[in-house]
């Protein structure tokens, strides 16, 4: 629940929708948990909703700016909402396009989203180039780790938020 809490209050409705969602699907929000979780994802539904309905106006803003901030943020959304494909494009166009802010953070974003994807070698390519202050490069490593033992096949659960949820 705290972590769909954070995902909503960092912007990242879908993410927390698809968080709540999962842990209700797995078993983990029973009873009192769950009551409490409902306006919760009442509100992670409603953001994720507006979400896709910003999403293609959001994307050509990004597409059209200077430096790719825009795309890096938006696709770390869209891996957060499960199109991890999608993320793993707009993140890599962003870094392609330069003049982005907190780099090795997104790089690391980006080699999370690729061994979700099971892209190992990929993963472990921007992982391994991953340095930077305050434990950056130990998670990089963890990840690189996950990524190394993970199976090539994408290992998430949640569906994608291709839609206004219901």
């Amino acid at each position: 629940m705290l972590l769909a809490e954070l995902a909503l209050q960092a912007g990242f409705g879908g993410e927390a929708l698809a968080v709540l969602d999962d842990a209700s699907a797995h078993g983990l929000l029973k009873d009192a948990a769950l009551a409490k979780a409902q306006p919760v994802r009442a509100k992670a539904a409603k953001a994720a909703a507006e979400d896709v309905a910003n999403r293609k106006r959001d994307e050509s803003g990004a597409r059209a700016a200077k430096d790719g901030n825009g795309l890096v943020l938006l696709g770390e959304s869209a891996v957060g909402e499960g199109r991890i494909d999608a993320g793993i494009a707009m993140i890599e166009a962003g870094l392609a396009k330069g003049g982005v802010k907190r780099i090795e953070e997104h790089r690391l974003r980006l080699g999370e989203a690729q061994a979700q994807a099971g892209r190992k070698d990929a993963a472990q390519q921007t992982l391994a180039a991953v340095k930077g202050p305050e434990g950056l490069g130990e998670l990089a490593h963890l990840w690189w780790l996950y990524a190394r033992v993970s199976p090539a096949a994408p290992v998430s659960s949640s569906q994608p938020v291709a839609s206004a949820p219901q």
